[in-house]
């Protein structure tokens, strides 16, 4: 069992650096394509992919670093509402937040396959020019998504720990931690 949750948690951070590196040269690509478009908008030659793809791009930025931006403690935290909880206490109510979490990721994350499969068995193409295939933009949803969930459920487990052990505070950029009896 320790071993199969250290996997996952091993799993879960390579894929989160992997999707973060493509949000990331993204990030960096799209201002240079969308600084060509314009300045070849004013010499009259049109580029029809890049107002939609831009749009395609900004989903995945934002889903592809969100289990990195978890992972490293840069999601906002609201901790008015625990913060004056003894450890244990707040341990057991961040857990429970963090599966609540997890339930609803999955469903997302259900929904948006169902929503690639969808523009896959249909072949539904999109209304601008480059007439590009739905399923493609459709993809980045669930991976993106899946990956977080599985981020939320590594530190739902972390954080059960925490709770178990009596410790302290997860630090979540941290990896999992099994010294208890599993």
């Amino acid at each position: 069992m320790r071993n199969l949750l250290q996997s996952i948690d091993r799993f879960v951070g390579l894929a989160a650096n992997l999707l973060v590196v493509v949000a990331g040269v993204t990030l960096f690509v799209l201002p240079l394509v969308t600084t060509a478009y314009v300045i070849l908008r004013q010499l009259k030659i049109e580029i029809f992919f890049v107002e939609e793809w831009s749009g395609y791009l900004l989903v995945l930025m934002g889903w592809f670093a969100a289990a990195y931006t978890l992972r490293t403690g840069g999601h906002i935290d609201v901790a008015l509402v625990y913060r004056h909880l003894r450890p244990r206490l707040k341990n057991a109510f961040l857990s429970a937040a963090s599966l609540i979490s997890v339930l609803i990721m999955v469903y997302l994350v259900k929904k948006s396959v169902d929503w690639f499969l969808y523009g896959l068995r249909t072949g539904i193409v999109s209304n601008f020019p480059s007439r590009t295939p739905i399923w493609i933009p459709y993809l980045f949803v669930p991976v993106g998504a899946t990956v977080f969930t599985l981020t939320l459920f590594v530190l739902f487990i972390r954080r059960l720990i925490a709770t178990v052990k009596g410790s302290g505070e997860v630090d979540v950029t941290k990896s999992i931690d099994l010294d208890i009896p599993v």
